[in-house]
């Protein structure tokens, strides 16, 4: 007789949990078939534990097998069982552990506990010192010109922003009034500065004189003339004329030379005209301007209208060799 076993599994695993009781169940199925009689057999397992919380070492075990046939059968058993159950608690404080160096701290021991090496407080290149007896556990030494816990004061007389215009700043007795107008420093300016703190510009162009209409200006800390006309002035003072300029010159003086020598030569032959006719009673221009008077007379007679009355009078000559 053969028999043939087909075994199918189905497990299931739940867990009911509440204030009084915990329940675990497992599902288990098996399936059997017999070749020679053709029956097929199911088997369901089904078991539970049961714990409740008022008695938390006691379990209920149940079991419930069921075999599927021709006929159902279903058998169940329920037994007692007692549980052992060891519960270790392990509590532990945030700093049990130590180290043995206490100048170091942290979970390895590897974090400095110096507060200058922590925080590094000190300011202004101040040299930061270990104290535990302190409360903040340091002080700050100090270098000269600050003060403060952490040297955060400067008391520094020269600072960088004390002179301008890359002015350099001296730290002098205080007692130098007349110098220093009262303060415990001094700022030497560079050329075209002045004032305390080297604030004032200097007026460079104060004693220089700029020719031919020149105008003196100050650039880049340098006084400069600046020529009006740059075709005709050229020079640190306009003082130098161009070689257009200097032949406009030689023109003009020229041109000023014979028009002065036409105007004397004029004038002085109306003063020697004038001389020969009311000193010498000697007229060179009189038979001149008496033709010229006839001249005249004869153009005016000329341009008189004819009467009509007027006889016309026709004149003939003949000239007998």
């Amino acid at each position: 007789m053969a028999t043939v076993i087909t075994q199918s599994i189905i497990t299931t695993l739940s867990i009911t949990s509440n204030t009084s009781a915990t329940t675990e169940t497992t599902d288990t199925l098996i399936t059997t078939v017999d070749a020679a009689t053709n029956t097929l057999t199911t088997t369901t397992t089904t078991m539970s534990i049961t714990s409740q919380a008022s008695t938390p070492n006691e379990a209920t075990y149940t079991s419930t097998t069921t075999v599927i046939n021709e006929t159902l059968t279903s058998t169940t058993s329920s037994a007692v069982i007692y549980l052992s159950t060891t519960t270790v608690s392990t509590t532990t404080d945030k700093n049990t552990y130590s180290c043995q160096d206490n100048s170091y701290i942290g979970t390895y021991c590897n974090v400095s506990s110096d507060a200058c090496a922590m925080s590094q407080p000190c300011e202004n290149a101040a040299t930061c010192i270990p104290n535990n007896t302190l409360s903040l556990g340091y002080y700050c030494q100090c270098q000269s010109d600050y003060e403060g816990y952490n040297c955060q004061y400067d008391n520094r007389v020269c600072m960088e922003s004390t002179c301008w215009h890359n002015g350099t700043c001296i730290s002098v007795n205080s007692t130098v009034v007349s110098s220093t107008y009262g303060k415990n420093f001094k700022c030497e300016c560079i050329q075209g500065y002045d004032g305390v703190y080297c604030e004032l510009s200097v007026d460079l162009c104060g004693n220089i004189t700029c020719e031919n209409e020149g105008i003196c200006q100050t650039v880049e800390l340098v006084w400069k003339c600046l020529c009006v006309n740059s075709r005709f002035y050229y020079g640190d003072f306009c003082q130098f004329k161009t070689s257009t300029l200097v032949i406009k010159e030689i023109l003009s003086k020229s041109f000023a030379s014979i028009a002065i020598g036409a105007i004397a030569t004029t004038c002085a032959f109306v003063i020697v005209m004038d001389v020969l006719k009311y000193v010498f009673h000697i007229d060179p221009v009189e038979t001149e301007r008496d033709n010229y008077r006839k001249r005249r007379e004869e153009q005016r007679r000329a341009r008189q209208p004819i009467k009509n009355n007027q006889w016309k009078l026709a004149l003939r000559f003949q000239y007998v060799s």
